[in-house]
């Protein structure tokens, strides 16, 4: 799970971005307020959509982690990190299913091609 100041520490890499000041601005807000994010606040939908787009990214899991680190509720926290969890597994699973898909394919083709020069 990437948190949200590990998402504007990317944005920073990826804009050559020298400061939060920067990174502010390219936000269109103030770096006071990227201050108090770093320090533990929280970004609204709107910014953590914009976030994803600066980084050229689907908007679904920094949103997810948005709401993650703006709810306050223990219990609603706990289910949303669950959920996290749950999507970030799923991708992993299915990543995994499609490498081993290529390999398998990969040989298989491989191992037909062989057969086919030895008859």
């Amino acid at each position: 799970m990437i948190t949200i100041n590990q998402y504007l520490d990317q944005i920073k890499t990826k804009h050559d971005l020298p400061s939060d000041y920067a990174l502010a601005k390219m936000l269109g807000h103030t770096r006071s307020s990227i201050s108090v994010v770093r320090h533990g606040g929280s970004v609204k939908n709107k910014t953590a959509i914009k976030m994803a787009a600066l980084l050229e990214i689907d908007p679904a899991p920094v949103l997810l982690e948005a709401t993650i680190e703006r709810t306050t509720n223990k219990d609603e926290k706990s289910t949303w990190e669950r959920i996290s969890k749950l999507i970030n597994d799923a991708r992993v699973g299915t990543a995994a299913t499609l490498l081993i898909s290529i390999a398998f394919f990969h040989f298989f083709e491989n191992g037909k091609i062989a057969f086919s020069l030895l008859c």
